[in-house]
């Protein structure tokens, strides 16, 4: 089993021209190497279209950890989660972004619901301020 998923993340408050977009494809394998999230969860970075910082892989994994159960639901067996490439625009990107990015793919991926979660413009900032990222990290690395 293998199978190609792409998604598009976008999030834009009402009435402002600027937003994040985030375009992920990644692959789903029947395996159990890699990095493990779960016991039937697994993760691997193939990214080669762009450079990575530590802090962006982190925010990846721990997004995919954030919605953990609610892949195992969708699943029977060990698989494995191959991140082949991210696009993106430097002018419509936060790296805070891939966080839910990855949490977005994969509520596309494996239907279900994402998570509810915050989000706003700090005007004075210019950026996209999410609230309870820092909340929603430390209950995925728990």
């Amino acid at each position: 089993m293998e199978k190609q998923f792409t998604s598009i993340y976008r999030i834009r408050e009402y009435g402002l021209s600027w937003g994040i977009r985030i375009q992920i494809s990644a692959r789903i394998e029947k395996d159990s190497g890699g990095i493990k999230i779960s016991h039937n969860l697994f993760y691997e970075n193939k990214v080669e279209n762009i450079k990575l910082t530590t802090q962006e892989i982190n925010l990846l994994l721990a997004g995919i950890k954030w919605v953990n159960s609610l892949i195992i639901n969708k699943i029977k067996f060990p698989i494995k989660i191959v991140l082949e490439k991210i696009e993106l625009n430097e002018c419509d990107y936060q790296s805070e972004g891939l966080f839910y990015a990855i949490a977005f793919w994969a509520s596309e991926t494996f239907k279900f619901s994402l998570p509810q979660y915050e989000f706003k413009y700090d005007e004075e900032n210019g950026k996209y301020i999410f609230p309870n990222l820092t909340d929603d990290i430390e209950k995925a690395n728990a």
